[in-house]
């Protein structure tokens, strides 16, 4: 099998116009029009800066197809100074898409099993995170109590 063709690996265009193998990283929601595609925009954006050789993509288990990233999302990323490069059109999460992923993100406990088509199960992985809610309370409370 010719390098190019492993699991998890891509090309995409280097600066100068040359192309470069990179792995890809597959964010996955539910409806892939805000917590996915805002991941993928975010990650990209800190690959590409630090020069490292990954590129996300977002899927969502049960996508609102073709419509466009939410509102919100996209003025997150324009406030953290990312504008994305191509217009975001919500799709569905194929066993294609987690086959050809080096590592499967899920945004939800919820959709972490559906992640796993076939044998990308072994690179399936959901890590919950603290809201931003319960991270400000905590801090708050290490403020007030010294």
């Amino acid at each position: 099998m010719p390098p190019a063709a492993r699991v998890g690996f891509g090309a995409r265009r280097a600066p100068g116009g040359r192309r470069e193998r990179v792995k890809k990283v597959l964010f996955v929601c539910t409806a892939n029009i805000c917590r996915s595609p805002l991941v993928q925009e975010i990650f990209n954006a800190l690959a590409e800066n630090g020069g490292l050789p990954f590129w996300a993509e977002s899927a969502g288990t049960a996508p609102l197809e073709d419509r466009p990233i939410a509102a919100n999302a996209l003025a997150a990323l324009e406030e953290a100074g990312i504008y994305p490069e191509e217009a975001h059109s919500a799709r569905l999460l194929s066993e294609e898409m987690s086959e050809g992923a080096a590592l499967v993100l899920a945004m939800t406990s919820s959709t972490q099993p559906r992640c796993g088509a076939s044998g990308a199960t072994r690179r399936a992985a959901y890590t919950p995170c603290r809201s931003t809610r319960a991270a400000s309370r905590e801090e708050g409370s290490r403020t007030l109590t010294g």
